[in-house]
């Protein structure tokens, strides 16, 4: 079967290659669009994913995940909270979980368990460690429940 590559596809595959740069602070989202006609570019809805059992509520409110004795790769992770228009979701809270380095959810607890609150742009950020593999996931991958007032609820996995 043959594949049909869109424009952005292609776009996508040079970003992840290095082929293509985006200023710093940029990401995909931004530098994708500056390629498409702000009148006739509309950003796809994220898609919705199956929370899983691991979901826990009331995680605390940080933007630090990992620990300094914590064996893993560190790494940051950001983004925005945005309509497919590109406008800022007001009032919006990002639950993020994920596995610990050997693959493992703490369940007892909140270990990389965390609530965040973008600020008026919808960024956000945080500090946690590349998620562990676990055998019945196809890939390592961090947890996103997003809610904000007036706006449909997202369950949703970064890979």
């Amino acid at each position: 079967m043959h594949r049909q590559w869109s424009r952005r596809d292609v776009l996508r595959q040079c970003l992840a290659a290095g082929v293509l740069v985006a200023p710093a602070g940029w990401g995909e989202a931004e530098a994708l669009y500056a390629w498409f006609d702000a009148e006739q570019a509309k950003r796809e809805a994220t898609p919705h994913v199956e929370m899983g059992p691991f979901y826990k509520r009331r995680a605390p409110e940080s933007t630090l995940l990992r620990t300094a004795t914590d064996k893993g790769t560190p790494v940051t992770v950001s983004g925005r909270v945005i309509t497919v228009n590109g406008d800022a979701v007001p009032n919006a809270t990002i639950e993020v979980w994920q596995a610990d380095d050997d693959g493992l959810y703490d369940l007892d607890g909140y270990r990389f368990r965390a609530s965040l609150v973008p600020g008026k742009s919808g960024r956000y950020s945080f500090e946690s460690v590349m998620p562990g593999h676990y055998p019945a996931r196809v890939a390592r991958h961090v947890h996103y429940f997003v809610t904000a007032p007036g706006h449909k609820t997202l369950s949703t996995q970064l890979y």
